[in-house]
């Protein structure tokens, strides 16, 4: 999504009329992306969810609760964390960085695609929180 803006998408040819069945089952975000002007060129290649995965009985063993906000999370992870095991395992790459990212109201490039927005809004307090995280061992890929 990240070069997609620089993208003249126009030049394409948009999708006919009855190629996808129903573009209201694709999310909105998704067929967005590739909509310009009213007209949509692209329908999303694909799309993948994240979520938390974890193992009630470690969480119960080290007294944490599924965490539901990221400061939850840090001192979860912190809290997991032994030297037998790391707390969170997260890739670092953008698709997960991203995440946390989008969450917070944040991105890589505003909506025109000309302006850096990574560290406006909450960009700079998500990703240091993963940064704190990592520095500190509670994550590890």
């Amino acid at each position: 999504m990240l070069n997609y803006h620089r993208l003249d998408i126009r030049r394409y040819a948009p999708i006919p009329d009855g190629v996808i069945s129903d573009p209201d089952d694709i999310y909105p975000a998704l067929r967005n992306i590739f909509t310009v002007d009213g007209t949509w060129y692209c329908p999303p290649k694909d799309f993948s969810t994240l979520g938390l995965i974890y193992d009630p009985g470690v969480l119960e063993a080290a007294g944490v609760e599924v965490p539901t906000n990221w400061e939850e999370l840090a001192a979860a992870a912190e809290a997991l964390t032994t030297d037998e095991q790391v707390g969170l395992s997260l890739n670092p790459e953008f698709a997960r960085a991203g995440a946390f990212l989008f969450q917070a109201g944040s991105g890589i490039l505003n909506d025109a695609g000309d302006e850096v927005i990574l560290n406006n809004g909450g960009g700079a307090e998500a990703l240091q929180l993963l940064a704190d995280m990592f520095t500190a061992g509670h994550a590890a890929t």
